[in-house]
């Protein structure tokens, strides 16, 4: 297993709103019981150096107390159009930091202009997220706020 440095991509923050933009995408979580939350910059910051930074995810919000009292791992993405693309991004940061986050919840939210159309290809992905990354996927438009 080789050495990520998660300290020099994380910032930790208590905001109520905190939000991420990348070109006509934004992601909003709303931190109303203002937890700790590690805000990690994932796509250009974390590598392992054997993989190519910007075939991850933008983000990564690690939430470490919940009203469930669970870690909670969120990982999003940032994309226009292109929901293939996120996907495998997502799976690469999934497969990264799986040591990492092992026994945390994870969620990943692909952030789109256009949430897919075809509702059997967005379960399909929704599903192999499930059984393989023990991961929840979710499609949303910018205009959604995920709650902490």
């Amino acid at each position: 297993m080789t050495y990520i440095n998660y300290a020099k991509c994380t910032k930790y923050t208590t905001d109520p709103l905190i939000v991420v933009k990348e070109r006509k995408s934004k992601f909003t979580l709303s931190n109303a019981s203002r937890f700790k939350i590690a805000k990690i910059k994932v796509d250009g910051c974390l590598s392992d150096g054997t993989t190519d930074q910007h075939k991850q995810c933008d983000w990564l919000f690690v939430i470490s107390q919940t009203k469930i009292n669970r870690n909670r791992a969120l990982y999003v993405e940032l994309k226009g159009c292109d929901v293939e693309v996120a996907r495998s991004q997502l799976i690469e940061t999934l497969e990264k930091t799986k040591h990492r986050y092992q026994s945390t919840k994870k969620e990943c939210f692909i952030v789109s202009r256009r949430v897919p159309k075809y509702v059997a290809k967005s379960q399909s992905f929704d599903k192999e997220f499930r059984k393989k990354y023990h991961a929840k996927l979710f499609f949303i438009s910018g205009k959604k706020k995920v709650d902490a």
